[in-house]
C-alpha cells in the first residue's frame, strides 16, 4: 500500500543444451525468443539494459 520494498535480483546467463523445456507449476508458459524479439518485448529500460549486457557477453564468448 504505497510502501517501497528493496530487493536484490540475481541474473544468470546460460546456454540450453536443447530446446526442450519443463516448466514448474509456478509458470503457465514459456517462449524461446531471438535477442531482437526479446528486446522488443521488454517494457522496462533496466531490463533492456541487462539483456544488452547479457547478449554482448554471449557474443564475446562465442568469438573466443
Amino acid at each position: 500500500d504505497g510502501v517501497l520494498v528493496s530487493k536484490e535480483v540475481t541474473y544468470f546467463t546460460a546456454e540450453a543444451p536443447s530446446k526442450e523445456v519443463t516448466i514448474s507449476v509456478e509458470h503457465s508458459e514459456f517462449e524461446w525468443l531471438s535477442y531482437e524479439k526479446a528486446r522488443a518485448r521488454l517494457t522496462h529500460d533496466n531490463s533492456v539494459h541487462l539483456l544488452d549486457i547479457a547478449h554482448a557477453f554471449v557474443v564475446r564468448l562465442h568469438q573466443l
